[in-house]
């Protein structure tokens, strides 16, 4: 019986597997309407002998060079349903205003549920934009890059209802953690009834959720000395995070005492994908429709705060430390498009850091 059960599962997933392989790929160049041009239908392996071809939609002409570029940053990501996932092994490890987080019993692989929308903005529950969305993702899988960062396996758009099985779960989690739990129910006023759901490791715990009683000035240093280097990763591949408080580290201690740091969540985070063409924008949804999203990423990735997120500026810093870090960005970045552009954010958050955790040290020396 175990056996049989076991082939069912190894079954169901090498099918996600091979199903996620074909799930995000490239749109041929005929396919869509970019910004009311349609895109010339051409091979792109012959495209570099084609100068100049006249859009089929009139007098535009796009050069062989854009069409070759757009081809291989113009994507589709299909919609699938929550039982496309295993839904069946999972538990509920945490959650936050926007999201609900989830632990694979068997694969100890972590699932992170976000409502998604198009366009609408909803009163009862916060949504996150479907271009933020992708952008996060394709921010993490360059952090891939670095051992710092959570892996992310894979990233899934879902277009359907929230399961009951993950709704019970929650009310379980919500009754054994009555300080922490604010989504009683998850998502129950979900109007879009759309889901981003990334699929990564589990990078450990949270740095705010450490004993902070057991701790020593040592162990600080330990931890400061792996941000140092995750910092540093990060800049060389010019990433800012941009919101890397203490809930966004997650830490492992392991049997001869060294720690390991994994920073998660970036939503707010900037990132250089390829060579700078122009002021293009962060993602771009080209199309949406009952089968899929087609989108294209700029070179650049980033989140509009002052248009999205303008709120982040706005918090108690007495109540929330990390809100003067937020205030801090605010005033440091200026000109148009502010938040295109490369800036100090990432040691502002090492800086900050490195002040809480001491300050937590000292707390707990003084209790």
């Amino acid at each position: 019986m175990y056996s049989a059960q076991r082939a069912d599962e190894e079954k169901d997933e090498k099918e996600r597997e091979s199903t996620w392989e074909n799930r995000s790929k490239k749109v041929k160049s005929n396919e869509i309407n970019y910004n009311g041009i349609e895109i010339v239908d051409i091979d792109v392996a012959s495209a570099l002998s084609i100068e100049r071809k006249k859009s089929i939609g009139g007098d535009s002409f796009m050069n062989s060079e854009y069409i070759l570029e757009d081809a291989d940053t113009i994507k589709e990501v299909d919609w699938c349903s929550f039982s496309f996932l295993p839904i069946t092994r999972w538990e509920k490890l945490g959650e936050s205003t926007f999201c609900e987080i989830y632990i694979d019993k068997k694969t100890q692989r972590v699932y992170k549920v976000v409502p998604i929308t198009m366009k609408k903005n909803y009163v009862k529950v916060q949504h996150t934009m479907v271009d933020h969305f992708i952008k996060e993702c394709l921010v993490m899988e360059r952090m891939n890059c670095s051992e710092y960062s959570t892996k992310i396996y894979a990233w899934y758009m879902v277009n359907s209802r929230y399961p009951r099985e993950l709704i019970e779960i929650s009310r379980d989690w919500a009754r054994r953690n009555k300080n922490q739990a604010e989504n009683i129910i998850p998502q129950a006023n979900n109007s879009s009834g759309l889901f981003g759901v990334i699929e990564m490791e589990y990078g450990g715990r949270e740095l705010e959720k450490l004993d902070w009683s057991l701790m020593t000035h040592r162990d600080v240093n330990m931890i400061e000395d792996e941000l140092r280097k995750c910092f540093y990763v990060m800049n060389e591949l010019q990433v800012e995070h941009r919101d890397l408080h203490q809930s966004n580290v997650l830490v492992k201690k392991n049997s001869n005492g060294e720690y390991s740091v994994k920073t998660i969540d970036y939503s707010l985070a900037r990132a250089v994908i390829r060579k700078e063409d122009g002021d293009s924008g962060s993602i771009t949804i080209l199309q949406t429709n009952s089968k899929g999203v087609i989108y294209k990423a700029g070179p650049i990735l980033y989140t509009n705060i002052d248009k999205d997120l303008s709120w982040l500026f706005e918090g108690d810093a007495s109540t929330d430390p990390h809100r003067s870090i937020y205030k801090k960005m605010n005033r440091t970045y200026t000109g148009s498009n502010r938040w295109r552009n490369p800036g100090p954010s990432n040691t502002f958050w090492m800086n900050y850091l490195r002040t809480w955790m001491e300050s937590q040290i000292g707390n707990s020396t003084q209790t």
